[in-house]
């Protein structure tokens, strides 16, 4: 059994800070009734020696084995924004996402012919290897990369590890280009945050940058205020937008019923799971709920999906 993290509230200052405080309950919680809106969005950093906010390898591959275990089925945003419609009628959604872009995400072992190999101890190997045997656990995870060091390192592999993500049904988004809190920084600097990490990632994945719109604040907080909110979702770099989804970590269950505001868009819940377990976020209630497969296209769904309306940006 993964032993309970330590999760007591954190300073909001810091990386992987709460604002809402994890279940203290001891007990398993029972399942939460059919047609509820919640889902976990969790949130690792480094995969190495399992100190601060890291986890090992090991303990990655046990947090992939519980979430397949417990029925899970691995989703994206742009999942979210299709209504979730791919995800199997007796599973429930979860959300995998890294932030900052450390090499133990995803390292290439160069080998003596020239030739790489992925690191089966690095992230995308231990989710490579896991998805692979167990298809019926869908495919994906979003890594949210920052320019303060070379995202990934090994910089002369960047294109590689860029395009296959990519090409695997993985999602590169945005950390800001030097990992700047928004928090601390005054919004006339924001653009430039958000906007100069796409201009670096043009040089490798081209076109394909248009798709890069998610984005995880640094420091897990965005200030409150529907100016500020106004300012993000107005940005747009030669006619696409920089921001359509925003990632705070605080602890909470992200909800399908808030996304469909721009408050709710830009402010998605995360789990930091270097503070926290997997028996213990099993605590929380309101997950939306598991239902038996459908034998009819009549049969009710187990939830309602609904995509999202596009975002007004008069």
């Amino acid at each position: 059994m993964i032993p309970v993290l330590v999760s007591a509230v954190l300073s909001a200052v810091e990386p992987g800070a709460y604002t809402v405080a994890p279940p203290d309950t001891s007990t398993a919680c029972s399942p939460a009734p059919v047609g509820q809106s919640c889902f976990p969005v969790l949130c690792y950093h480094g995969v190495d020696s399992g100190r601060g906010l890291s986890v090992t390898p090991y303990r990655l591959r046990c947090d992939l084995q519980a979430l397949y275990d417990a029925g899970f089925f691995l989703v994206t945003p742009e999942d979210l924004e299709n209504g979730l419609l791919q995800v199997p009628l007796d599973r429930s959604p979860v959300m995998i996402t890294f932030d900052d872009g450390w090499q133990d995400q995803y390292n290439l072992e160069v080998q003596g012919d020239g030739s790489s190999r992925l690191d089966p101890d690095c992230a995308v190997g231990v989710l490579e290897s896991f998805c692979e045997a167990n298809p019926d656990f869908g495919r994906g995870a979003v890594f949210f990369i920052s320019w303060d060091k070379t995202p990934f390192g090994q910089a002369g592999l960047l294109a590689e590890k860029l395009n296959f993500l990519l090409d695997n049904g993985y999602v590169i988004g945005n950390h800001t280009l030097r990992h700047s809190s928004l928090v601390s920084l005054p919004p006339e600097g924001w653009e430039s945050a958000l906007t100069a990490p796409l201009d670096k990632l043009r040089g490798f994945i081209g076109l394909r940058t248009s798709g890069v719109t998610s984005v995880s604040w640094p420091g897990g907080r965005l200030p409150e205020g529907g100016e500020y909110e106004e300012r993000l979702l107005s940005m747009d770099l030669e006619g696409a937008p920089v921001v359509e989804m925003g990632f705070l970590v605080d602890g909470a269950l992200a909800s399908l019923s808030s996304l469909e505001g721009q408050s709710g868009r830009l402010r998605i819940s995360r789990v930091d799971m270097g503070l926290y377990s997997m028996q213990r976020l099993f605590q929380h209630r309101g997950f939306i709920g598991r239902g038996a497969a459908r034998t009819s296209l009549h049969d009710p769904l187990p939830y309602l999906p609904c995509a999202l309306s596009p975002l007004r940006r008069d």
